[in-house]
């Protein structure tokens, strides 16, 4: 199991990829300065000034087939989220998550885990996303949209 900083990239619109949730996500409000962001500190935070707030959730993803947990960064707020959660429970199901446009990303469940699944993602090591994610991270994405829609991307990098 690879325990180094697995983000799953889904540069392109149409890329997608088939895994489960693991754990809880890490909501984040963010200012982006290019390819990396900075944690947004609320009434203090200096970069309120100048840039615009987004909202950043990573969570880690048993990547289906590949046996690692990889980390899904999504621009989704945890409603939308928690609305699937509700219905399809995580620890459930597998879901496909895909790139809708350069800035959205569609939940679906993709297909019930069995229990041999179930035991495999157990025994995962997760990535510890409040280390993962401190002050500052350099999110190194290819948001530009650029590769020709329906390719899988090749998800770990």
């Amino acid at each position: 199991m690879k325990r180094n900083r697995p983000v799953v990239r889904l540069n392109a619109q149409g890329d997608f990829v088939v895994g489960a949730f693991c754990g809880e996500p890490r909501g984040l409000d963010v200012h982006w300065f290019g390819e990396r962001f900075r944690i947004c500190h609320g009434a203090d935070c200096r970069y309120c000034l100048t840039r615009r707030v987004s909202f950043v959730v990573p969570s880690n993803f048993y990547l289906y087939g590949e046996d690692v947990v990889g980390i899904v960064e999504l621009s989704s707020r945890f409603e939308t989220i928690g609305s699937i959660k509700a219905k399809y429970p995580f620890d459930d199901w597998w879901y496909k998550v895909e790139r809708t446009s350069c800035k959205t990303f569609s939940i679906e469940p993709h297909g019930r885990l069995s229990w041999q699944d179930k035991a495999r993602i157990r025994r995962a090591n997760l990535n510890d996303l409040a280390v993962l994610y401190p002050e500052s991270y350099d999110a190194q994405a290819d948001r530009s949209c650029r590769q020709k829609p329906g390719s899988r991307s090749s998800a770990v990098r």
